[in-house]
């Protein structure tokens, strides 16, 4: 008989720590509170417990937006609550160039499509090939241009807070997406070349 009051108790520790689990907190000190004062008690604590939605977010694998910091879904193009391409921003903050993860607007029906389209799905226009491809060659020559590789010089540089166009010392300000910009030449450098 004991042993099955054990058992249910324990039971009722782990689903108490479930549900903390489930709004993003801790579940195993919600299971060592059920254990040593009672699994009433861990449920009443995890349900007045606000949902940490960041833990949340992280744990679906969601991606925070740069424009507006709500989560996203990871595989998103676009943010559904402020409209920004997140395709353009990605494929920069990656460093690799992809044209599936670009955009253009329709000239018919001004709806954002997928940079490689020849046909919009909304209003049905076409696009001549050449005229995708030429979009296509620009974007790649535009993405080359911002494209900043660095020396193991420049990175020394960076880990030092110098910027290693002019040597100016921790003249950053924000740039762009993930990336710093220098106060005085106002060259960008990713954010991770900092070494912050």
């Amino acid at each position: 008989m004991e042993f099955f009051i054990v058992i249910a108790w324990l039971v009722l520790c782990g689903a108490a720590a479930t549900y903390a689990s489930s709004k993003g907190r801790s579940g195993a000190g919600i299971f060592f509170l059920s254990l040593f004062l009672s699994p009433l008690v861990g449920f009443v604590v995890a349900l007045v417990m606000e949902p940490n939605p960041q833990r949340i977010a992280e744990a679906k694998g969601m991606k925070k937006c740069p424009g507006c910091a709500q989560f996203v879904q990871p595989d998103a193009k676009t943010c559904p609550f402020c409209k920004k391409d997140l395709g353009a921003l990605m494929a920069f903050h990656t460093g690799e160039f992809s044209p599936d993860a670009l955009s253009k607007k329709c000239p018919d029906c001004a709806e954002t499509i997928k940079m490689e389209a020849q046909l919009c799905r909304f209003c049905g226009h076409k696009f001549q090939p050449a005229e995708v491809q030429a979009t296509i060659q620009q974007a790649k020559a535009e993405f080359e241009a911002k494209r900043t590789v660095l020396t193991a010089e420049d990175e020394d540089k960076l880990s030092r807070s110098l910027c290693p166009k002019c040597d100016a010392y921790n003249a950053w300000e924000k740039g762009g997406y993930n990336s710093r910009k220098c106060a005085v030449c106002g060259q960008e450098y990713p954010i991770e070349a900092f070494g912050w």
